[in-house]
């Protein structure tokens, strides 16, 4: 009887568990599809799928999230086929939506589409797409989200900054969707860092020729990594794989991007960056805002993305960076960093663990049957606690010794089992009651304030008689009803660290003193006071007048352009996140200006960490620039004259021939069509005797300029040699014919001269199997020759 009654009881208890543990489902009010552009597996869908799970599930709406894929980047055609879109409609259409989440362009493209079929009515709330006006140029009703402005002139900036002794930037890229788009935005930018680098186009290339390609790259060369999911044979690439490949076959050029998936998996050594959590967030939280009746048209579209400066730990150690000169507010991933080196973040945990401990310890009271369980997992905790480096000790409301650990005995110098019980008053010589009377005030105002934690700094002397500085951080136990049953605590020696701040403010009034007669000039700034004194040898100007001036003062006779990185420079310094503070900068004097060179140090800080004086030398370095800048000019005139021609801008037949036989392997490799236009200024011997060779090369300018401006970004203009050149665009025979035939008429149409139309004809030819640059080149000069033939003024193939 005894026996049967412990199985019921024991089923019945198995029955109530499976009862709590296994709930009912239910059916869900809203029902969700987020749609991704690409496919399961790739780092940024499945980082921003979780992030949006967890967002729904954690603000307890009654949601049903179902997850699909378009796989755009695998088989961009797949989409747009007439047999996909009837298997979504046929999914979909009676389904229930009650809104959707468009992961990329190729996701709120379809999506966008679909509306009027199987889509109807439906809200979309879209992120991760990078070009928004290519899908919709007014804001369709029922849509919003977050447009992912990944930021390539940012992480050039980074790239260049962290490695300032490099010239070339090679830039990875496909020619998928995402690479066309990266690329067009790369094209509007790289002028702005002509004078600080140049470019070596790494695009569209199969994998075997990005390796040969990236193994002749000089040493000092950055890589910046667009996209090559897809080379030019048409084969499919992980990114990451790509990029972990790149850094085998060259480990000596650092790799940067805009991807944060590339520098959190290592492969790149950082970028500025949009995270996908934030972006999944973002849209799961639009979404409910929509379900729970907000008005779709009440929530803007947010047109910029929040940007991290993120870099890998691994990355940063093989170029020898310093975490110190990374921009601040940057993040480092891969990091394994000591608990000692930010012990502030690891104390919290450790107090809600030996919380738990405590909690352990009273529950033995109620828990008899699980008393050995119990015993056990203290035991463990004890045995813990007791490894920890940093003193822990804990104490009952009447301020008793519970339980102290191994490092808080050997700090008070006594056995462990002689403080159980004992209060510190009991313990502690007469000469330190003052300090515990100073104690026990600080622990009463934090119980009191009902705070979660609260930390103590005072100096002490330990058993040996040495003075040392300690910080106590606290955490109260309460029971369930709030009163206090004792108090957990760690004690942190900062004795070595104030020491050293000791040591170092006397070695900062050293060279204060010693600045005195340094350099062409010095500067002091009283930061409490704002009061910034200076004087700098050989400038009239009243930098020095009495009292000084504010550091407002100070910027508004700096250049404009300087003061954002001198901004920079000073605030990293102050915020410890450099060891000094260097800026070159040109300072507004009576006569002109003057290219300085400012350096300086905190010399003091208050207990909070907070500077209070910088002090510093200035250097007169106009010459250093002089020289610098001179180098600059004939370097950026030396590169035009190399790629360019100088009259009319388009590529030197040299550079076009090597461009022309990248592009003839990549296009006879699978890489697309191609195509050649070859034109030539009709009868322009005549325009040069008439109007006189100057004018004649102003007309062959102007013709250049008006091709550039109705080119497609794609197409790259040469000049085949005087009057003749060449278009090479990555078209069919068809598209080039058309091109051709638009270029005439402009031509023709323009006035370039009061007096007389100019006219050009055209040879148009397609690459195919087995032509080379001179092939292509010789049937692109037949074509040209029947033209005229013709009658000139028109298009032949």
């Amino acid at each position: 009887m005894r026996r049967t009654r412990g199985i019921a009881e024991r089923l019945e208890a198995l029955v109530v568990l499976l009862l709590v543990l296994l709930p009912l489902p239910a059916l869900a009010d809203d029902q969700i599809l987020l749609l991704h552009s690409y496919h399961q597996g790739n780092a940024w869908v499945d980082g921003v799928t979780a992030v949006v799970a967890e967002t729904l599930k954690a603000s307890g709406a009654d949601t049903l999230l179902t997850v699909d894929y378009l796989d755009a980047r695998r088989d961009p055609q797949l989409f747009r086929r007439s047999a996909f879109s009837d298997l979504m409609r046929s999914r979909y259409r009676d389904s229930g939506i009650d809104l959707i989440i468009a992961g990329g362009d190729e996701a709120l493209g379809f999506a966008l589409r679909g509306r009027g079929d199987f889509f109807p009515d439906v809200p979309v709330v879209f992120c991760g797409v990078t070009h928004p006006r290519d899908l919709f140029h007014e804001t369709p009703p029922d849509l919003t989200g977050a447009v992912s402005d990944y930021d390539l002139e940012g992480t050039i900036n980074l790239a260049l900054d962290l490695h300032p002794d490099r010239r070339h930037i090679a830039v990875i890229g496909d020619l998928s969707g995402v690479g066309r788009r990266a690329l067009s935005r790369l094209r509007d930018i790289e002028s702005r860092f002509a004078w600080r680098a140049d470019w070596v186009p790494l695009v569209g290339l199969s994998f075997d020729e990005l390796h040969e390609a990236i193994m002749a790259l000089p040493k000092a060369t950055i890589l910046l990594y667009l996209s090559f999911s897809v080379d030019g044979e048409s084969r499919f690439y992980r990114p990451q794989d790509v990029a972990r490949e790149i850094g085998r076959w060259r480990p000596d050029l650092p790799l940067y991007a805009a991807w944060s998936f590339l520098v959190e998996s290592g492969a790149a050594v950082g970028g500025r960056v949009i995270l996908p959590a934030g972006e999944g967030r973002f849209a799961a939280e639009t979404a409910l805002k929509i379900l729970r009746g907000d008005p779709v048209s009440s929530i803007p579209i947010r047109w910029s993305s929040p940007k991290v400066d993120l870099f890998h730990r691994e990355g940063l150690a093989r170029f020898g960076l310093s975490q110190k000169n990374l921009p601040r507010g940057s993040l480092v991933v891969g990091d394994r960093e000591p608990l000692y080196g930010r012990y502030p973040h690891a104390l919290p945990l450790l107090l809600v663990l030996l919380g738990g401990l405590s909690l352990f310890g009273f529950s033995l009271l109620r828990r008899r049957r699980a008393e050995s369980a119990i015993l056990d997992q203290r035991r463990f905790l004890e045995r813990f606690i007791d490894l920890f480096p940093l003193p822990v000790f804990y104490r009952d409301e009447e301020k008793r010794y519970l339980y102290v650990n191994k490092a808080f005995a050997d700090l008070a110098g006594r056995d462990k089992k002689t403080l159980i019980g004992k209060r510190p008053e009991e313990l502690a010589p007469a000469d330190m009651q003052e300090l515990i009377d100073r104690f026990r005030v600080r622990e009463e105002q934090g119980e009191n304030s009902g705070a979660e934690s609260w930390t103590c700094e005072m100096a002490c002397q330990d058993h040996l008689g040495r003075s040392r500085y300690a910080l106590v951080a606290c955490r109260p136990h309460r029971d369930g009803e709030g009163r206090l049953r004792g108090v957990v605590s760690v004690v942190v020696d900062l004795s070595d660290h104030k020491e050293r701040e000791e040591t170092l403010l006397r070695q900062e009034e050293r060279l204060l003193k010693a600045l005195e007669g340094a350099a062409e000039g010095v500067w002091d700034w009283d930061v409490a006071a704002d009061r910034l004194h200076c004087r700098l040898k050989g400038v009239t100007t009243a930098v020095d007048e009495e009292g000084g001036m504010t550091l407002d003062d100070w910027r508004r006779r700096l250049h404009s352009q300087d003061v954002p990185a001198f901004d920079r420079a000073l605030e990293e310094h102050l915020q410890g996140l450099s060891p000094f503070f260097s800026c070159e900068c040109r300072f507004r004097t009576d006569g002109g200006s003057v290219w300085i060179l400012m350096r300086g140090k905190v010399l003091s800080r208050d207990e909070g960490g907070r500077p209070l004086r910088l002090t510093g030398t200035l250097l007169d370095i106009g010459d250093k620039k002089e020289i610098e800048f001179r180098r600059q000019e004939a370097e950026r005139e030396l590169r035009r004259a190399v790629m360019t021609d100088r009259l009319t801008g388009a590529l030197t037949r040299k550079y076009f021939e090597d461009l022309l036989s990248l592009q003839i392997r990549r296009s006879l490799g699978g890489g697309g069509p191609l195509s050649l236009i070859l034109f030539d200024l009709d009868d322009f011997k005549s325009v040069n005797g008439r109007y006189g060779h100057l004018r004649g090369d102003a007309v062959l300018a102007s013709v250049c300029d008006l091709v550039r401006l109705h080119v497609r970004a794609g197409d790259v203009l040469g000049r085949w040699g005087g009057k003749t050149f060449m278009l090479l665009t990555p078209d069919s025979i068809d598209g080039a014919l058309q091109l051709s035939e638009k270029l005439r008429k402009l031509i023709e149409e323009e006035e370039f001269l009061s007096d007389r139309k100019i006219t050009a004809s055209f040879g148009v030819v397609a690459c195919r199997d087995g032509d080379s640059v001179e092939s292509l080149a010789a049937r692109a000069d037949e074509a040209l020759c029947r033209a005229k033939q013709s009658g000139k003024n028109i298009v032949h193939l």
